[in-house]
């Protein structure tokens, strides 16, 4: 067949998988290929040539292609395992893409129910100390956008030396027992305004159910 026809195949029908050989009649298959991408078709493709040149095959792998054949192997069996590789690759890549837009949906719900309620909310990776600041929370304390979260940026909010030990000793209490606490605090802005802050720590496992946040 021709990429003319193969197109024409393409507009009139869904396929669930597609293969595509490397030298076609009126163009090759690396063209095609990123055309396909182009017009976000998304169905696996099986990528065929005659030679064993992964130069192509590494051409056709960032362009798009699920998995790579050359003619020789072309087996049933071949066939067969190649087919499995390229719809369990599709299936797996479906399912992050899903995952992932799931995961911003959800984000952004949270974002806005903060933002409605004025509650904020901080998180430490206690893996490697990295602090996470929710979107509220800058505009709770007042913030710049490009001051960069820290529990140093916190401890520079709070007003006074015994809150600041308050919060400290919670934080300790919270990392070192599997426990829950509240308190409150007040907090200074940058307008020189006090706030009363109610903090409410908890701990997060991992799948492993080890401390994780």
């Amino acid at each position: 067949t021709s990429a003319k026809g193969g197109f024409e195949k393409l507009d009139s029908a869904s396929y669930d998988l597609i293969f595509l050989d490397y030298m076609l009649p009126d163009s090759d298959g690396i063209s095609i290929l990123q055309k396909i991408r182009s017009l976000g078709i998304i169905t696996p493709v099986i990528f065929i040539t005659s030679q064993g040149d992964e130069k192509i095959a590494s051409q056709a792998i960032l362009a798009g292609a699920s998995d790579y054949m050359p003619k020789s192997l072309l087996t049933p069996d071949g066939i067969s395992h190649s087919v499995r590789n390229a719809l369990k690759l599709f299936e797996s890549q479906n399912l992050r893409k899903k995952t992932e837009f799931a995961l911003k949906i959800n984000s952004k719900r949270l974002s806005e129910a903060q933002k409605l309620a004025k509650i904020g909310s901080w998180e430490i990776n206690l893996s490697n100390d990295e602090v996470y600041f929710s979107d509220e929370l800058y505009r709770i304390f007042e913030l710049d956008e490009e001051a960069t979260p820290s529990l140093g940026t916190l401890r520079s909010c709070i007003t006074s030396s015994e809150d600041v030990l308050l919060f400290e000793s919670k934080l300790e209490e919270v990392k070192n027992n599997d426990v829950e606490v509240s308190f409150s605090h007040r907090i200074m802005t940058k307008k020189g305004s006090i706030k009363h802050i109610n903090e409410y720590i908890i701990r997060i496992h991992d799948e492993n159910d080890a401390l994780f946040k």
